[in-house]
């Protein structure tokens, strides 16, 4: 599901901040690789954006694509789990969860769990063949759908999570977790994030995390000449093929 609200496609280019002294303050190391082919792009882009906003995906090797997946993988399966346990599902919709709680939990990743409490991308590593990977991007493309209009019917958003005794650590902390559970993620052999040009940008906390402050966002993103936006509600996804207009 592609949601932008920017729709122009050129805009001025925008005014530099300053905000940002260095590489430092706008990365966040834990889940970006720079490389000297996305450095570049980097160092243009970040005297722009406010303090408020970091760099907080970009590009990844074959191997990280496929462990994306399984960080997906056990986001929505937890989610899904914490859903059934909260007692807070329309009574129709528990069978649904169930089987997508089983279906999902049969194309686990091996280890199955570890990738949401990694500090560290590729961590843990598995040994999944490329079509073991394949299958587990299907099933969960299906089911994050249906579990996105299942969350629809629900007030799970705006409560406190139940935490389950075998939930991930990482979920205690204050992110959105609902939608991570439910956004899409690309296979790794179409995924843009093997290409240098393609970041993920949002805020530096959660509080931060606003429609307004995405807004702004995607629209300092087209003034430095941004391709493709996707306003992916945790963060907006940008593309700069053309290169950054500094």
């Amino acid at each position: 599901m592609i949601k932008q609200h920017v729709h122009q496609k050129h805009l001025p280019r925008p005014p530099k901040l300053n905000e940002h002294t260095s590489l430092k303050t706008f990365v966040d190391d834990t889940n970006v690789n720079v490389f000297p082919q996305n450095r570049e792009y980097l160092e243009a882009m970040f005297p722009y954006f406010p303090r408020t906003v970091v760099c907080c995906g970009a590009y990844l090797t074959p191997a990280e694509l496929a462990w994306k997946i399984n960080w997906h993988w056990e986001v929505l399966l937890s989610m899904a789990k914490i859903a059934l346990n909260a007692g807070r599902l329309k009574k129709a919709d528990v069978p649904t969860v169930e089987r997508l709680v089983a279906e999902v939990a049969a194309v686990a990743p091996s280890p199955a769990v570890g990738y949401l409490d990694s500090g560290k991308l590729g961590v843990p590593a598995d040994p999944s063949p490329a079509e073991r990977v394949t299958e587990r991007h299907r099933v969960i493309t299906i089911w994050k759908e249906k579990f996105r209009a299942i969350l629809s019917r629900t007030d799970l958003r705006s409560r406190p999570l139940a935490f389950l005794k075998d939930s991930p650590r990482k979920l205690h902390e204050p992110k959105r977790w609902w939608s991570h559970a439910v956004n899409t993620v690309d296979a790794p052999e179409t995924s843009n994030h093997g290409r240098f040009y393609a970041f993920d940008l949002g805020a530096d906390d959660q509080d931060h995390n606003t429609l307004a402050l995405r807004i702004r966002i995607e629209r300092i993103s087209v003034g430095l000449g941004a391709g493709f936006r996707n306003d992916e509600d945790t963060h907006v996804h940008v593309e700069f093929p053309q290169g950054v207009k500094g």
